[in-house]
């Protein structure tokens, strides 16, 4: 049986439809106990079928949560690298563009400041 007829079957048998012709269960002029034992079988099928369903789906998105939760730690992970890495590359930028000045009263040339940048992010390689 289709699961609209189970359900259709579950409504004439407990009253809800006074008329049982139109039933896939009926084989006499009503409900009968061959009738009503063959639709509790296929309701209690679907109620199981369902519940599988209901749990597969529960641990899919157990799961799905737990993905999600692990890449977020991993991105907060990530992140933290980024801003360490940045620090110290801005700290190594002010330590080198330093070490260009002849004398604490001399400033940098931009030229200097140009060739440390591109020292710096790999363009002279």
């Amino acid at each position: 049986m289709i699961d609209n007829e189970i359900i259709k079957a579950l409504e004439c048998i407990s009253g809800k439809l006074i008329f049982c012709q139109n039933c896939a269960y009926n084989k006499s002029d009503g409900p009968s106990y061959a009738c009503i034992e063959r639709a509790a079988k296929d309701a209690l099928d679907l109620f199981n079928r369902l519940k599988a369903e209901n749990d597969r789906l529960e641990k899919a998105g157990n799961e799905a949560v737990s993905c999600f939760n692990r890449m977020e730690s991993l991105y907060n992970i990530k992140n933290m690298e980024l801003k360490v890495a940045k620090a110290e590359a801005i700290e190594e930028f002010a330590e080198r563009l330093k070490s260009k000045c002849d004398s604490p009263h001399w400033c940098v040339w931009m030229r200097d400041i140009n060739d440390l940048v591109k020292e710096m992010v790999g363009e002279n390689e």
